[in-house]
């Protein structure tokens, strides 16, 4: 049986490494983050890997994502690693 993973942040840096990591585990992999070409890069280079934009500071993101987790996986996932974040610097 193959683990599902949803990875949110996962379109560069370290979320794109675990993405990496367990897509050639054979892992089903999410992915969700806000740019979208490198969310579609990633797609092409790895055929299979599930991408979804994702931008937790719009309306009815997480029933999008709710929804493909639903539908798509049948409601089943097995790991979910939060590493989305937003960090806003003001200068001193």
């Amino acid at each position: 049986m193959e683990k599902k993973i949803l990875i949110t942040g996962g379109s560069s840096g370290i979320g794109e490494g675990l993405a990496r990591h367990f897509y050639n585990k054979r892992w089903q992999v999410l992915v969700t983050g806000r740019n979208t070409e490198k969310l579609s890069k990633l797609a092409v280079e790895m055929p299979g890997l599930h991408v979804l934009p994702y931008d937790s500071q719009l309306e009815n993101q997480e029933e999008k994502l709710f929804q493909f987790v639903s539908q798509e996986w049948g409601g089943k996932l097995d790991v979910l690693v939060n590493n989305a974040g937003h960090v806003e610097l003001t200068p001193i």
